[in-house]
């Protein structure tokens, strides 16, 4: 998406609405514990991902700032993050191994 004109790069730093203070600590940065909590449940979830409007409900954001925010911070959305995780517990079920 680099070089497209309108779209800019989001990082952690550049969400007004989930910024964290310069002095805060990531782990208690708003932003940094919804990733965190989305995480975990995409996690928990296992082979059945909750969608995006039901895992921004679930960590209290809206499905956009969720999109956006887990992006910024995990450097994949959080679909994306839930297929990686899928493919890697079908490796590891393949191979014999616990994801």
């Amino acid at each position: 998406m680099a070089g497209q004109p309108g779209l800019r790069k989001m990082t952690p730093m550049s969400l007004p609405e989930t910024a964290c203070d310069a002095s805060e600590p990531f782990a208690a940065c708003a932003a940094y514990r919804g990733v965190a909590r989305a995480i975990a449940a995409i996690r928990e979830a296992g082979a059945r991902a909750p969608d995006l409007a039901t895992l921004a409900d679930s960590v209290g954001m809206r499905p956009l700032t969720l999109q956006r925010t887990f992006s910024a911070w995990a450097g994949v959305s959080p679909k994306r993050f839930a297929q990686v995780l899928a493919a890697a517990r079908a490796r590891a079920a393949l191979g014999g191994e616990q994801a």
